[in-house]
C-alpha cells in the first residue's frame, strides 16, 4: 500500500491530541532529568608555558647553540603536549597519593566503613581480575594509575590562546572546593614533575657542553660554551628552588558561584526538540503497528 505525504498528514491531524500529550509528557521528563541533575561548578585558570618567559634573543641563540653541539631539539612543555605524554603517568600516580583527591575521584570503590578499597565492577576490570587470576597474579583493588590519568585526560579541559600563548585549564565537579583543590593540586604536581625534567635537560646538556668544551679548538666558541653552561647553572639554581613555577599562572584559580550545569535554557531547548521527534516516533510506531495488524488480520 503506497502512502503520501498527505495521508502521512491526515494521520497525525486525526491524532493530534494524542501527539500532544505524547508531546508534553516527553518534553517534562527529559526537561525535569537535565534541571534535577546534579549540578556542576568550575574552576579554571590561566597559565604560560615556560617558553615565553626566556630571555629572549639570547636564550633563543644559546637553545640553538645547545642543539647544534647535542644534535637534537627542545620540546615545548605545554600543558596539552603534557597530557599526551608519559609524564601525565607520573602525574595520576602522585594525585593517587592524596586520599582527599583520589577517594573523591573513586568515590564508588572506596568503602568508607572499611577503610579500604573495593575492586571495580566495570567491564575492564572484570576481564582483568579474570587475565590475573589466570597468570596467577593477585587482583588489583585500589585505582591504577592508568585508570586516573583516564580520569585526568577526560574532565580537564585545555584550550590555546592563540594570540597571549597561553593556556586555559578548566575543570568541573559538583563540589566547588573540590573542584579547586583538584585544579591546584593538578597544577602543584605537574610543576614538580616538570622541574624534574628541566633539572636532568639541563644537568645533561652541561655535560656534553663541558665534554665538547675539552676538545674544542676555538677560543671564542669557548667562551660561547662557558657563558651557556653559566645560563644553565643559573636555571638549574632556579628549577631547585621552591619559589620556581614551570608554568607562571596568569591569574588564580577562580570557581564560577553559580553552577555550570544545567544550564536551563539549553536543557528546555534539547527537551522541546527530544520532545517533538520523540512524540513524532512513537506515534509512527504505533501506526505501522496499527497496519501491520490489518494487514494480518485481512483474508
Amino acid at each position: 500500500m503506497d502512502f503520501t505525504i498527505y495521508d502521512i498528514i491526515r494521520f497525525y491531524r486525526r491524532r493530534s491530541r494524542l501527539l500532544l500529550t505524547l508531546f508534553v509528557g516527553i518534553f517534562l521528563v527529559t526537561v525535569s532529568i537535565f534541571l534535577l541533575s546534579t549540578k556542576q561548578y568550575q574552576a579554571s585558570l590561566e597559565m604560560l608555558p615556560p617558553d615565553t618567559r626566556m630571555d629572549g634573543l639570547s636564550a633563543a641563540a644559546g637553545g640553538s647553540l645547545a642543539q647544534a653541539l647535542m644534535g637534537g631539539g627542545s620540546t615545548n612543555p605545554d600543558f596539552a603536549n603534557f597530557l599526551a605524554s608519559m609524564g601525565s603517568i607520573q602525574l595520576a600516580e602522585r594525585l593517587l597519593t592524596e586520599p582527599k583527591i583520589a577517594q573523591t575521584v573513586f568515590i564508588d570503590r572506596w568503602d568508607t566503613e572499611q577503610k579500604r578499597w573495593k575492586p571495580s565492577s566495570s567491564p575492564v576490570a572484570l576481564v582483568g581480575r579474570v587475565l590475573r587470576f589466570v597468570f596467577g597474579m593477585k587482583a588489583a583493588e585500589a585505582p591504577t594509575p592508568f585508570e586516573m590519568r583516564a580520569f585526568v585526560l577526560s574532565s580537564l579541559d585545555v584550550s590555546k590562546n592563540s594570540d597571549s600563548r597561553s593556556t586555559r585549564l578548566s575543570f568541573r565537579h559538583y563540589d566547588p572546593a573540590f573542584a579547586r583543590l583538584f585544579l591546584s593540586q593538578v597544577i602543584r604536581e605537574q610543576d614538580e614533575i616538570l622541574r624534574k625534567q628541566k633539572l636532568s635537560v639541563y644537568e645533561k646538556e652541561n655535560a656534553a657542553l663541558r665534554e665538547r668544551f675539552n676538545g674544542e679548538q676555538s677560543r671564542g666558541v669557548q667562551e660561547y660554551m662557558i657563558r651557556w653552561i653559566s645560563e644553565n647553572e643559573s636555571k638549574i639554581v632556579k628549577a631547585e628552588s621552591a619559589e620556581y613555577f614551570s608554568f607562571q599562572v596568569l591569574d588564580p584559580i577562580s570557581v564560577t558561584v553559580e553552577p555550570v550545569s544545567p544550564q536551563p535554557l539549553l536543557s528546555v531547548v534539547i527537551s522541546f526538540i527530544a520532545a517533538l521527534l520523540g512524540s513524532l516516533f512513537i506515534l509512527a510506531i504505533i501506526g505501522f503497528a496499527r497496519l501491520l495488524a490489518r494487514a494480518s488480520a485481512a483474508p
